[in-house]
Formats: structure tokens, sequence, C-alpha cells
């Protein structure tokens, strides 16, 4: 077949979701042996919720505990599935003669439905998989064998570094990619076989050293330019980008007028790390690298005092170090603030937090994650990463030992200059009740519970170590505000992980790292053994 006479995206069904499950591989598997974990949490909850023998001691427990502690029980059977993306062998030659040293995989995104995965790069390489391969192609079903391979579909080069990819919402034949050292958005038509963008994003009056992160907006009347371009191009598939680059400005552009920004305003003088629109796309919450989290209207805008275009007005502005060290050791804080150039860690990624609708989750460069309102600055869950001898902890996980902690730490000549900039935009699992990330130091896949469990017996403070965290900050302030303490584990990895995205509707991870090969954790194994190790006790 020629590559112009059909797009990529029409061999691909996307107008009805597929939820088969990812315990088998083979398409001709039977119904009873594809059920998802899903099905299976609700039925066990139903029946009694769980065994015995595993989580019950004593009377009933609320719903929400037992569902988190199935959810905990789960991953403990993440594994990795007898399956690899990687690039095809002439490509990750080329790749490999471009760079210097080792390239890794920088950012992953899923459309919609799951279909297409597009992967970016540290050397510029964007590469689109079939992700229905990997669920629905006919194979072996031993979980012995090899591990196959498949390689993308189509791969674009662009010799700049791949910093974050975006799906159109309104159109999911479109891409659009930002560059850590480069003046331009693309925007990649996958209609077609793309070799160079279809549309290129710039501010030729203000150029910038790189946009961060971006995200789209549907436009409305308040976001679209004046009335006389309406008139000239089609408003009904009207659609804004907001970026932040490099040098603490946000911009956002109609994407049918590439060439002009509808406004542009500076944020600060350092870079704008992350970006997120809130539910109701009124407000923009935006975090730089100093630690700053602040929100902006962008349904109400004002004109400044030595400007004459309107821009966002600021709602909020909050520095998170000043608010979460009421909740950290004197030691800790004088730890953060000599490690960090600006007093605070940068925020790296946001999330918005589920079932609240002022809540956002920031991933600080220190590893660090703060659940936080991004209205009023009240801090609502908390997890400090320290690198040090970990605790027990009290969960169903399994935690590693203390030589295979300490082991686990990649030595500094393999600590390359990209690895120590760049951070692992986490994603989240089981109805956003888990988050999964990468460390740039660590051979292992983080995972984050938002769901805090309750001890059954209260804890004992103990101060190891003048770095180890403690709780004696709250000990001394009885009236601070409650926070949850979140707890963390490790799922342990072959490689580093550089970048990860949650499968939209599969309970499956994928996992990107060097040279841009991606494995994909998840859950194996046919429904009889889930139901002969689990309902024993029901």
């Amino acid at each position: 077949m020629k590559r112009g006479q059909a797009s990529i995206t029409a061999f691909f069904q996307r107008k009805q979701a597929r939820r088969i499950s990812i315990e088998s591989l083979n398409a001709t598997a039977r119904r009873e042996t594809r059920e998802d974990l899903t099905g299976i949490l609700q039925r066990r909850e139903l029946v009694g919720c769980v065994s015995t023998r595993h989580f019950v001691s004593g009377g009933q427990r609320p719903r929400r505990r037992r569902k988190q502690q199935l959810v905990r029980w789960a991953l403990t059977h993440f594994q990795r599935l007898p399956v690899e993306l990687q690039l095809d062998p002439h490509w990750e030659r080329q790749a490999g003669a471009m760079s210097s040293g080792a390239f890794y995989t920088s950012c992953l995104a899923f459309d919609a439905q799951g279909v297409l995965l597009a992967a970016g790069s540290s050397n510029g390489i964007i590469a689109l998989y079939d992700f229905d391969d990997v669920f629905y192609r006919n194979g072996d079903e031993q979980q012995s064998r090899e591990p196959d391979t498949l390689h993308p579909i189509h791969t674009i080069f662009t010799p700049y570094e791949v910093k974050c990819i975006h799906w159109n919402p309104l159109n999911e034949d479109e891409i659009a990619c930002s560059f850590s050292n480069r003046n331009e958005i693309y925007l990649f038509d996958l209609r077609k076989f793309p070799s160079k963008p279809h549309k290129v994003l710039k501010s030729s009056n203000q150029p910038s050293s790189g946009y961060n992160d971006l995200v789209y907006l549907p436009a409305t009347e308040s976001t679209t330019a004046n009335s006389r371009q309406l008139k000239t191009k089609s408003a009904s598939k009207a659609i804004n980008i907001i970026a932040g680059d490099m040098d603490g400005a946000i911009r956002m552009w109609d994407t049918r007028f590439p060439l002009r920004p509808v406004w542009s305003f500076l944020a600060g003088s350092l870079p704008i790390n992350a970006l997120l629109l809130s539910p109701n796309k009124q407000f923009l919450i935006c975090g730089n690298e100093a630690g700053v989290l602040m929100t902006y209207d962008i349904q109400h805008k004002v004109v400044p005092a030595f400007g004459s275009k309107p821009v966002p007005q600021r709602k909020a502005q909050f520095k998170l170090m000043d608010v979460i060290k009421s909740y950290l050791s004197p030691a800790l804080i004088e730890s953060v603030i000599l490690s960090s150039r600006y007093g605070c860690p940068g925020i790296m990624s946001m999330r918005l937090m589920p079932q609240s609708e002022t809540q956002v989750l920031c991933q600080l460069r220190n590893d660090w994650v703060v659940a936080i309102d991004y209205l009023c600055g009240s801090v609502v869950k908390l997890h400090t990463f320290k690198r040090a001898t970990p605790h027990p902890s009290p969960s169903v996980l399994s935690t590693t030992s203390e030589t295979e902690y300490q082991r686990d730490f990649l030595p500094r000549s393999l600590r390359n200059s990209w690895l120590s900039c760049h951070r692992c935009v986490g994603t989240f699992l089981f109805d956003k009740s888990i988050m999964c990330t990468g460390i740039h130091d660590v051979t292992s896949l983080n995972v984050i519970d938002l769901q805090q469990l309750r001890r059954t017996e209260a804890p004992v403070f103990i101060k190891t170590s003048e770095a180890d965290e403690v709780d004696a900050a709250k000990l001394d302030n009885p009236g601070l505000p409650a926070v949850e303490r979140l707890d963390r584990f490790r799922i342990p990895m072959d490689s580093i992980v550089t970048a990860v995205a949650a499968h939209p509707t599969q309970h499956a991870v994928i996992c990107g790292g060097e040279n841009m090969r991606l494995q994909v954790m998840g859950l194996m194994g046919e429904r009889r053994e889930w139901t002969r190790s689990n309902y024993a006790d029901a």
C-alpha cells in the first residue's frame, strides 16, 4: 500500500472502545479468561470483599478502605508482560549515531481510546505504536516464552529534544509536540504518514528558548480571535494551545493562526515546567522551577499597567516550600534549602486530584508529591521521598530490603546531564487511586497510594537521624491541620524508568527508558488462577 492512499488512523476502529483484559495476549481466548481486574474486584467486594486470610482482621471496614486494600493487593501481582516495544534496528542505529551518549524516552501519550501510543525521545524521535497489537495479536499464551518485539508503525525525526506530546481532544488525528530547545510547537496530521509538521506555532516578536509543557483548550467566545478572522475560517473546529516556555512566558495560540499568539504574558523569569486546566476550563494552573504554584483566570482578563492587550488575571500564588514546611522537620527543611538552587524544589508536573475540582497533585524535582488546593493554598496530602534507610511499610505490598534499596541507585558515572535534569511525569491507575512514576536514578517503578490507609495502631515517632523525616512539627503544634501522609512502594525494574503512561481502558502501565525501549507492566494469568488464590476463604 502506498503511503498517500490511506491515513494511519484509518486502520484503527475508534468508534467502539474495546475493553479486553490484558491477562491474555491471545485474541481467540475464551471470554471467561479475559475478564479484567475491575470486574474481579467488584465481585469480591459484593461477596464479602476479600479473603479473611489476607486482609480481614476484625469488624466491618469502610468500603473505600476495602477497595484500596484490593488495589494494593493487585499491585503485588504486577509484572512485565511478554512484549516489548522498540525502534526498528536501522532507526536505533541511526539514533545512536546521532547522539554522543545514550538516548531515553522523554514522554509517552495515549490517544483517548488507547489505540495509538505516541512516544518521544531525548534525541528528537517521535514513534507511533499500534497498541492493539499488544492485546489482540495471535500468539502463544505461555508466560515463560521470550518477549515479543513490536516496532512502530511510523517514525518521525526532529533534531530537538521532545519535551511533551499531547493529542488533540477534538481531532484524534493530530498531535502537538513541544521541544526544550526550540521556539516552535509542531502539529502533526496523522491522516497521512507525516515526516514534517503541517502547522508550526511560534512567536516571532518574542522568541522563546523552548516549551516545557502545553495544554489544549477548546475555543470559546472569550478565547477566539476577532470576528473578522473568524469569518474567513470555520470556527467549528477552532481550538487553542497554551504553552509555557523556558523564560517564564505563557502564550496561547489559535491553531488557525499559528504565527500570532492570541495573548502572551510573563509569569516570572524562571522556566514554566507544568501547565494544567481546571475541570471547568476557567483556571490555568502553572508550576515553575522555583516551586511556585500560580493560578490564572483565563476567562476574565485584565489589561496590565504597561500593556495594551488583555491577559489572564492572576487569582492565587503559593510557594510550596512555605506551605509545607510546617509539616517537615528542621533538618529536612535545611537539607532541601541547601540542595535546591531556589530554596524550593521545582514543580515538574501536575495532575488533577480525583473527586475534587480545586486540588492538584504536584510532583517536585526532589521526587516529593504534594496535593494542594490551587485557590486557597491548603495542603491535603503529602509524600516526602527520602534517600535513606526505608522504614517497614504497613501495607500489603512487600518492600525491598535495605541492601536492595541501596543497590538500586545507579552509579554516578551513569547519571548523565539529561538524566539529572529530566523528571518522569506520573500517571494515574485504578480509577486515579494510584500514581506511578519513575525516579531518575533508581531502577524501579515508583507507586504512590493516594488513598492513605489508617494504621490499626498508633504510630511511634522515633527520630533515628537528622536526615530522617519525622512528624515532630505536627507533635509540637497540635493545631496544625491534618495532612495525609502518602505511602510509597516500588516495583523492581531491570532498567531506569524515564517516562510512564497508563492505558486509558486497561490496568497497564507503559514504562520507557534507555534507547527508547518500552515495557508493559500489568496483570497476567487466567481467571481460574485468580479465583483459586483469592476466593478460597471468601
